[in-house]
């Protein structure tokens, strides 16, 4: 508690905050939203957004085979 007994909430009181008052609080499978779903939606995006999945995983610091398997993208090859 701070001095002015307002409580200090942790990252995911406040995204848990954030999402109920969005009225989003669960997906479509009816499984809660955490703090993973929003790094899944990040490296999704930025996939379907044409960074390439090299560059996505060096920025997440994870491997290339991982984003593909969580993703189930593959990186895309050049038209011949």
């Amino acid at each position: 508690m701070l001095t002015n007994q307002s409580r200090i909430g942790t990252l995911i009181d406040q995204l848990d905050a954030a999402l109920k008052e969005a009225g989003i609080e669960k997906n479509s499978f009816g499984e809660k939203y955490s703090i993973y779903s929003l790094r899944h939606f990040y490296a999704v995006n930025a996939l379907r957004n044409g960074v390439g999945v090299f560059v996505v995983a060096r920025k997440m610091g994870t491997s290339v085979q991982i984003i593909q398997e969580i993703t189930g993208s593959r990186p895309r090859r050049p038209c011949l």
